[in-house]
């Protein structure tokens, strides 16, 4: 009887492990629907900008745990934005991250640095949407682990 005690308290709680874990991995690089306002979006990384594109650029610099947010109006016409949140790792290894979130409230999804598979001091976010969702847009750019201060540069592509 103890036994069984035993293996229904194992799986239980690998259960809650599970229901936890999952959902908040799938938000980050899946398809993702609301159902409330029908935005479904696919987000990404991507490679960078090649140079020619007409890029806004918003320059700032963060501590240890403050947030920097930047409001981005888009229109019905976009349906791709690329991010990328660029920082100088020497001397001193800082961890920023990038929160993007939806005109009706909903969190894209907050990335880090090896977001991308590479840690470079870089993060770069492709936001491709199935539908358009126009209006303003939330970047949040985080000082995550931050020793002193850290300069950053946000650069933002609207296709």
């Amino acid at each position: 009887m103890i036994l069984m005690k035993k293996i229904i308290i194992s799986l239980l709680a690998m259960l809650v492990v599970c229901l936890c874990v999952v959902p908040a991995s799938a938000t980050s690089s899946d398809d993702v629907s609301n159902n409330a306002n029908k935005i479904t979006f696919k987000v990404s990384p991507w490679v960078g900008f090649t140079g020619n594109e007409d890029v806004q650029t918003q320059y700032g610099n963060v501590v240890q745990n403050e947030n920097d947010d930047f409001e981005l109006q888009v229109t019905s016409a976009v349906s791709d934005i690329k991010f990328s949140l660029e920082w100088q790792l020497a001397p001193i290894y800082n961890q920023l991250r990038l929160s993007i979130m939806a005109p009706n409230g909903q969190i894209l999804g907050t990335f880090g640095d090896s977001y991308d598979g590479v840690i470079d001091g870089k993060i770069p976010v492709e936001v491709q949407l199935s539908a358009p969702s126009p209006g303003e847009w939330t970047i949040r750019v985080i000082g995550y682990s931050v020793s002193i201060s850290q300069n950053y540069a946000l650069y933002v592509l609207e296709t």
